[in-house]
């Protein structure tokens, strides 16, 4: 994530924003055992978890977009 916030072009950084997904998308994977081992209620734990697991990964791609598209690179 710092690398994310000294790119010097918008080349690097769309690079290291796609660095950063790639290594946090393995948090769904594990918070998904994790929740499971943990919650009496797994099913409702599940739920949550997929629902904002899925808006942030949606939004972390769409918001940084809509800020580049109205922006800048740099204010994204």
């Amino acid at each position: 994530m710092i690398m994310v916030g000294v790119p010097d072009s918008p080349f690097a950084m769309g690079f290291w924003l796609g660095v950063t997904g790639l290594f946090a998308s393995i948090y769904h994977p594990v918070g998904i055992s994790w929740l499971s081992r943990v919650f009496i209620h797994t099913g409702t734990a599940l739920e949550i978890n997929c629902a904002f697991g899925a808006l942030g990964a949606s939004l972390g791609t769409i918001l940084p977009g809509i800020t580049l598209n109205n922006f800048s690179w740099r204010a994204a």
